[in-house]
């Protein structure tokens, strides 16, 4: 069986629309941090707790996303947009795009 990815764009720092499998993926802060590393070495200097997630239904414009809090589950995310939960997962991947900005206050100091 195939696991469902969702759609992400990182508004800050700017890139394209790419994917993301939610396989053991239950909580927004576990798909912070799948993201953080599919988007390797972009995002190396944050960490995972800088990035903000906010997520629309199949909505592409930034502007009308909704924030979504690092405790939160996948399936409260659902519930939000009034979207069917039978399948979380499936759901998740099918109607939802999110949009990724990370904190820059935030960064790890690399030293070398």
């Amino acid at each position: 069986m195939i696991t469902p990815k969702v759609w992400f764009k990182l508004e800050n720092p700017k890139d394209n629309w790419t994917r993301v499998s939610l396989e053991e993926v239950e909580y927004v802060d576990d798909l912070k941090k799948k993201i953080k590393i599919e988007m390797a070495p972009k995002l190396d200097t944050f960490a995972s707790s800088s990035l903000t997630l906010k997520a629309t239904y199949n909505n592409d414009n930034p502007n009308e996303a909704v924030e979504l809090h690092e405790k939160g589950e996948l399936v409260s995310v659902l519930r939000l947009f009034n979207i069917d939960e039978t399948n979380v997962k499936d759901s998740f991947a099918k109607n939802i795009l999110l949009f990724v900005t990370a904190s820059p206050g935030k960064q790890f100091n690399l030293l070398k």
